[in-house]
């Protein structure tokens, strides 16, 4: 696998199939090079070049020690209240306000602010409706960037800094009204004497030296970046629950069984119907093909093939989560029982959804719980059927796999949350 990647793609590097191969390359993920500006160009440099996410070495770490003890599973796990109270809330102003009790709604675009809402605030702390709205109004340009940035063209070249188009003039109106939105929450977090996840980042540019850059492009991937990353995550548990009415019912049952319980230590938990549901959703449908561009820094030997240190490596995530054979024989179909009794150690290489080894997505544990509550609410609140003629296709409007398919909700007759 390894000899063909490098023989028809020269360029880009070696694809990578195989669990074997993905645990010798990524081992010491920690210690590789991410891809120049992720590969991309100028213009990806100029919106993420510096973000946590595409910086490697000393500048990475420097970066995560920054922010990281604000995104482990325990503090994150503390914000589990706020998820929920965001949520309901968000959704008394969706569904829940609508006359009749039921109608259509379309996950990957009614659900679209849900994640960034409840991002936003663990990174700013709660936000003034004017704050929020301040925000939010940043993405539709945000957006068009980074359009421009898929698109390619001559915004991947440094040169086009120097011409008179609309996409510098919107780079710079973008790049100001963001420095100028987080320099207002610094200060209003300082004189409200509230520490914020923003307040850490900004006193590690004084204290260990992070770039202001670092700290702005790394608030910009957690947001806008991963505005894309979470609701395609998100947009395909609802749809495929809809489809699989009788794995629906039992996992309605375990959430009506909560009753008083704790809603915080369930979400927590790895061994529910509701967690392996989200894990072979994600499985089914990853939010890209192949993986980000890497290089290990010295030589692989991998399919029996030596591979330089320096070379980038690219996981074939189709290959890995779908197409392997530790999934069985029913790999391409929806069994969410398949994650029931399958220990995390045990599929740690056949399995790809927030990275491997030791450098995985700093977001994953916020993540997992803004998902899961958010789909625990669906099924409890509401009961999801697909449409007649429903067509599963992919949003052409994001570079993710995102489902841009609607569903039939129907409020149910009873519902409680107790958190």
């Amino acid at each position: 696998m390894v000899q063909k990647a490098r023989q028809n793609l020269p360029h880009m590097g070696c694809v990578v199939t195989q669990p074997e191969d993905v645990k010798t390359i990524f081992k010491d993920s920690d210690l590789h090079a991410k891809a120049g500006n992720n590969d991309a160009g100028w213009l990806m440099g100029q919106l993420l070049g510096k973000c946590m996410g595409l910086v490697s070495g000393n500048e990475w770490r420097n970066s995560r020690a920054s922010v990281g003890e604000h995104f482990t599973f325990k503090s994150t796990s503390h914000f589990i209240p706020r998820i929920i109270e965001i949520t309901q809330s968000y959704f008394s102003d969706l569904c829940d306000g609508r006359q009749p009790s039921s109608g259509h709604i379309t996950p990957s675009k009614d659900l679209r602010l849900l994640p960034f809402r409840v991002v936003a605030e663990y990174i700013y702390g709660p936000l003034t409706p004017h704050a929020r709205d301040k925000l939010e109004s940043l993405i539709p340009l945000r957006e068009s960037l980074f359009r421009t940035v898929i698109q390619g063209g001559v915004t991947r070249f440094g040169w086009s800094a120097y011409l008179p188009s609309s996409t510098n003039r919107n780079l710079q109106e973008f790049k100001h009204k963001w420095a100028m939105f987080n320099h207002e929450m610094y200060d209003a977090s300082k004189h409200s004497n509230h520490s914020t996840v923003l307040t850490q980042m900004y006193e590690s540019i004084r204290e260990n030296g992070t770039s202001l850059d670092n700290v702005l492009q790394t608030v910009d991937e957690m947001l806008f970046a991963n505005l894309d990353v979470t609701i395609g995550t998100l947009s395909w548990n609802p749809i495929l629950l809809a489809a699989n009415p009788d794995f629906t019912a039992e996992l309605h049952e375990e959430l009506t069984a909560i009753g008083k319980r704790n809603w915080a230590d369930y979400l927590a938990r790895s061994d529910t119907l509701l967690a392996c549901s989200i894990l072979e959703a994600a499985r089914l449908r990853p939010i890209a093909a192949f993986s980000t561009p890497q290089a290990a820094p010295e030589t692989r030997v991998t399919s029996g093939y030596s591979v330089p240190g320096g070379t980038n490596f690219v996981v074939d995530i189709h290959a890995l989560n779908i197409r392997n054979p530790y999934w069985g024989a029913d790999g391409s179909e929806y069994r969410p029982s398949r994650f029931v009794n399958n220990r995390s150690v045990d599929m740690r290489y056949h399995y790809w959804r927030f990275g491997f080894g030791p450098r995985q997505c700093l977001g994953k544990y916020i993540a997992d719980f803004i998902v899961r509550f958010i789909v625990a609410h669906m099924v409890i609140s509401y009961e999801l059927s697909l449409l007649p003629g429903s067509i599963w296709d992919k949003n052409p409007e994001t570079w993710i796999t995102q489902s841009a398919a609607p569903i039939r909700y129907e409020r149910r007759e009873s519902v409680s949350h107790e958190n």
